[in-house]
Parts: structure tokens; C-alpha cells; sequence
């Protein structure tokens, strides 16, 4: 299921607009416009999914997957401590705060006793603001594992 954004209205020559600053009208061509079905998609074209198995809303399908499948492996006992949408302060410069929300953060069973901590983000597409703080999260000691389609 997604979150539907605003209503969006397309004109016969494909024009798409939101209806709420444009009105019946396009603004390009000044046809008439007709509802359409579409979700409001960011600028990187992900879609707010909820996942039934976490019951949880994610930023995109793709993390919504990884979402499941790590869901899957706590409840085998293959992971533990799993989180969502973890901060990690980066900076305390006064007026300055900046900070990295990883998509997840869990410890893999290596043995009974021994467990490895695991820093994830997936990412269709890496900015470099993306790159800067993921650099600067390797430098503080929290490395981060990016999760691309099909990775797993």
C-alpha cells in the first residue's frame, strides 16, 4: 500500500500537474486537464511503502524489503537488536548539529556468546551528501553497509 500524495491531473498531451496550484487547468499547454491515479513520488522516484510484516512505513519498496527480510532473520534467531531509522550524531558544532539516520542497525549472531554490529542503508541512488556522511561515519567508527536492488 502507498501514501497517496496530492491529486494530480494530466492534459491530453501528457502534461502532469498538481491540482491544488494549478487548478482544471494545464499550466503549460492550457488544456483541460483529468484526474489521474498516480502517487507523488520524490525526486528519486521512491514510494512510501508499509510493510504488513513490520508494521511499519518505510521511505521506499526497496527498504521495505530489506525491512522484511531482516524482520525474517531476528525471528530465526540470525540477527538481533534490530532497529529502524537509527541517528547517529556526526556533529556538535554550536548551531552546527548534523547527523547520519541510518536505515538499520542490528548484531549478527556470529556464535553464543559473539555478536557483530551491522550499520545498513539502502539507496537507489547515492548523492554525494550521501558519500560526505557515510565517509564521516567510517571515520567515527561506524561503518555502513549500503544495500543496492538485488544486493541480498
Amino acid at each position: 500500500m502507498t501514501d497517496r500524495g496530492p491529486a494530480l491531473y494530466r492534459c491530453e498531451q501528457g502534461h502532469a500537474w498538481q491540482v491544488a496550484e494549478y487548478g482544471g487547468e494545464c499550466p503549460s499547454c492550457h488544456g483541460e486537464g483529468v484526474p489521474t491515479q498516480e502517487a507523488k513520488r520524490n525526486k528519486y522516484r521512491s514510494e512510501r511503502t508499509w510493510s504488513e510484516v513490520c508494521q511499519r512505513w518505510f521511505a521506499s519498496k526497496l527498504e521495505a524489503r530489506r525491512g522484511d527480510y531482516l524482520w525474517g532473520l531476528q525471528l530465526k534467531g540470525a540477527i538481533d537488536r534490530l532497529r529502524f531509522q537509527v541517528r547517529f550524531r556526526l556533529s556538535v558544532v554550536p548551531g552546527h548539529k548534523v547527523s547520519y539516520v541510518a536505515d538499520f542497525e542490528f548484531y549478527i549472531r556470529e556464535s553464543e556468546l559473539i555478536y557483530t554490529r551491522r550499520i545498513e542503508d539502502t539507496k537507489g541512488v547515492l548523492t554525494a551528501a550521501a558519500r560526505v556522511k557515510l565517509a564521516w561515519m567510517q571515520s567515527l567508527g561506524n561503518p555502513v553497509t549500503i544495500i543496492r536492488e538485488g544486493d541480498w
